[in-house]
């Protein structure tokens, strides 16, 4: 081995045994770990500078393309590279926490737990503390919990559950008025997401009724209680990671809405991590997303940043978003 290397005049990596002066198996195996440790901190340096570059590219396109959705860029992205649309994500939000470039001095797995504290000040303090001291994630993870949020720090096993909302039958929308682009108001149904449905022939309905669709008579009639607004039917089409769905919403008798969906009130690990993979598989499971998914019910709230919409889902009886915090699977937020 030493001769073949020294044939190919290949020198050996600084900080190493000489080739030719291998004394034993103990100076072998030194040399050895040597390489990988150094080789793989060199590996996880370049991940975070690619990672972070990535990033600024979205966030630079983003930003250059303000009538474009992220959500639906990321998932471009993903299916035109075949990278889960969750890491893109990640490197989106590592960029916007960090924006300018610097000496990257921790691994990933560091970042992915810093980006997530919201407040600068304290996070740059944390970046600083965790590079100059040594942590490892499971050290920062707890001083992250101890400095952020330390009386909402939960003990094993027993989750922080939310509050359930009452699931209402889907379907209730609102009549409103909506001006048209000739200057004419015309009275319309509210579908949701920026949808509406002209109402046809002679009614008696008035902005802000709270109208149902009459499938025996098709048509909208009044009826219901403000609480109902908001709950829809649909159908998964796939779990993107431990707390984001992508699914297919009816927003009338006959119109359907691809969309997002972000469970409100929890937050899932990273894809990569064994708990974001678990929660992943569970939500699947759930949702029967192998098979033939079947009809959830959902109630949606605002959209985030990314265009997701927070959302309550429900699988039959089972209220997802509490259903993840219950089994342990993520933090609630």
């Amino acid at each position: 081995m030493a001769t073949a290397l020294k044939h190919r005049g290949d020198s050996p990596p600084t900080g190493t045994v000489p080739i030719n002066l291998m004394p034993d198996y103990a100076a072998l195996r030194g040399a050895v770990s040597e390489i990988f440790e150094r080789t793989q901190r060199e590996i996880e340096a370049l991940k975070v500078r690619v990672y972070w570059q990535t990033g600024h590219l979205i966030h630079t396109y983003l930003e250059t393309h303000p009538d474009e959705f992220a959500a639906r860029v990321l998932e471009q992205l993903s299916e035109d590279t075949h990278v889960e649309t969750t890491l893109f994500y990640r490197m989106l939000k590592f960029r916007e926490a960090y924006p300018k470039v610097a000496t990257w001095q921790l691994s990933w797995s560091h970042y992915r737990e810093l980006f997530g504290v919201s407040d600068e000040v304290k996070r740059a303090r944390l970046t600083r503390l965790a590079i100059e001291e040594g942590w490892t994630v499971r050290q920062l993870r707890l001083e992250i919990q101890k400095r952020i949020n330390p009386k909402g720090a939960q003990s094993p096993g027993k989750p922080s559950l939310l509050e359930e909302p009452p699931q209402l039958e889907p379907g209730q929308r609102r009549v409103k008025q909506l001006k048209l682009l000739s200057g004419k108001v015309r009275c319309v149904v509210d579908l949701g997401f920026d949808l509406y449905e002209p109402l046809e022939g002679k009614h008696s309905l008035r902005a802000n009724d709270r109208v149902q669709y009459d499938t025996k008579q098709k048509r909208w009639i009044k009826t219901g209680t403000p609480k109902a607004l908001y709950y829809y039917e649909a159908q998964v089409e796939r779990v993107v990671d431990g707390d984001t769905l992508l699914v297919h919403i009816l927003t009338s008798h006959h119109q359907i809405r691809r969309e997002y969906l972000r469970l409100r009130g929890v937050n899932a690990e990273p894809l990569d991590s064994p708990q974001g993979s678990k929660a992943k598989r569970w939500l699947e499971e759930q949702c029967n997303v192998r098979g033939q998914s079947p009809y959830i019910r959902i109630r949606t709230h605002q959209i985030d940043k990314y265009a997701r919409y927070i959302a309550d889902v429900w699988v039959g009886n089972t209220y997802l978003n509490q259903g993840l915090l219950a089994a342990g699977l993520v933090k609630r937020v």
